[in-house]
């Protein structure tokens, strides 16, 4: 693992790492962490971002969990899906702004960002890419467009996640893979 990435994060500031679909800009979450993202991409200053974990043990406790997600959860997850959900109370006010209008979305991730998460926590993450453009998957396309620390991993050919949201106990897709 990059070491340079690694204290990069925990040092709070943004990198490029390739995700488990595109390339992101990744940070700790936390809050400060959401303006520096969207700062980079070139968009409203709070627009909601994901989280990354490595398994659904790492954001369980931060999520409302009911009959119906704990349900949808056991037959559903998959690491190419984004899912939007409410997140507790607590985790809230802690880690998001008013934007995220009290939800959150998290995707589980597999390959080397897993294995980042497991040395710097959960993930904020965003494509890289300027807000409106295409999202860029070259690393030195990326570096010279953001001028942040980028991972020398290369990205797979990959597409954006799946999204759903699971709010008011429905499945609605946002965002089907192309």
């Amino acid at each position: 693992m990059e070491n340079k990435i690694i204290k990069e994060i925990l040092n709070n500031n943004v990198v490029a790492f390739p995700t488990n679909t595109v390339f992101g800009l990744v940070a700790k979450v936390e809050k400060n962490n959401i303006y520096k993202i969207n700062l980079l991409k070139k968009r409203k200053k709070d627009q909601p971002l994901q989280i990354l974990v490595n398994d659904f043990k790492q954001i369980k406790n931060d999520i409302l969990l009911n009959d119906f997600t704990i349900k949808f959860f056991k037959e559903n997850l998959n690491k190419k899906t984004s899912y939007i959900v409410r997140p507790t109370k607590e985790f809230y006010n802690k880690n998001l702004l008013p934007s995220f209008e009290n939800s959150v979305m998290f995707r589980i991730v597999d390959g080397p960002i897993s294995k980042l998460i497991k040395k710097t926590g959960p993930l904020f993450a965003s494509s890289a890419n300027i807000h409106g453009e295409t999202i860029l998957n070259d690393n030195n396309d990326i570096k010279n467009t953001f001028k942040i620390p980028t991972s020398k991993i290369k990205q797979k050919k990959g597409n954006p996640s799946k999204i759903i949201s699971l709010l008011n106990d429905e499945v609605k897709i946002i965002r089907e893979i192309k």
